[in-house]
């Protein structure tokens, strides 16, 4: 109840899940969303924790993720709202940034990103290694919420490949057969209720399609882009053609 956690990705990304936290989730103390973007290598973790509920149990299971993602050796995200006032020094304060201190970890949030008519405080935060930090990430105003957006830019290699998801059709044997099965046990009853030329010929089109998606559907497949070689040059290109 008012809160949770969620991790959105453009459909265009390849997004692989994370399964070795089972039961570490806890609600209003430590509720966790997270996957992998193999082709960046990087590692998102939204985190949702509730006001004053059990700091020290959310920062013992805040350490045991930071620790486990970390031996992956890629780029790693820590965001959402974890209800702490880094405006505020107190002792929840100092002992997240010891935590950060430790494994070399940096808050990329440095305004307030949450307003009240008597408050403006940084509740939300966007944590990374220190190695990847680039600029503080922005505070946007959207108009929905008293809660601002944060953008942040990572830096990372470009990948040799880039995987990419896109909807294909598959023209394997086995489909071939299911629509000539399809086909023959078709009775076409839409097509002879017709009278009309044009009518028959549009319902014989739509019985066909339908069979057709049937038999071979749209399903998302992963491919890989190779990237361009930079040395190949307009000329060389030119030669080949000839």
């Amino acid at each position: 109840m008012h809160g949770g956690s969620g991790i959105y990705v453009t459909d265009s990304l390849v997004t692989k899940g994370i399964n070795y936290f089972a039961g570490i989730n806890e609600e209003k103390i430590f509720e966790m969303s997270l996957i992998e973007l193999p082709a960046y290598q990087l590692c998102v973790v939204c985190i949702y924790r509730s006001l004053d509920r059990h700091f020290d149990k959310f920062l013992d299971k805040l350490e045991l993720v930071v620790q486990k993602l970390l031996m992956k050796d890629k780029i790693l995200i820590l965001c959402g709202d974890w209800n702490i006032d880094f405006f505020h020094e107190g002792s929840n304060q100092k002992d997240l940034r010891d935590l950060l201190l430790r494994y070399n970890l940096v808050k990329t949030v440095k305004s307030p990103n949450r307003t009240t008519k008597n408050t403006s405080t940084p509740l939300n935060v966007i944590i990374i290694n220190n190695k990847y930090y680039m600029k503080p990430a922005t505070v946007i105003e959207l108009g929905i919420s008293d809660h601002q957006a944060q953008v942040l830019s990572v830096s990372h290699t470009t990948p040799s490949s880039v995987i990419k998801r896109v909807l294909k059709r598959h023209f394997r044997v086995d489909n071939i057969r299911e629509y000539q099965y399809l086909l023959e046990k078709e009775t076409w009853q839409e097509v002879f209720r017709e009278t009309e030329v044009n009518a028959k010929f549009e319902a014989f089109m739509n019985i066909i399609l339908h069979l057709f998606h049937i038999a071979f559907p749209l399903k998302f497949r992963y491919i890989k882009k190779p990237k361009r070689n930079g040395w190949i040059m307009k000329g060389i290109k030119y030669q080949v053609k000839k």
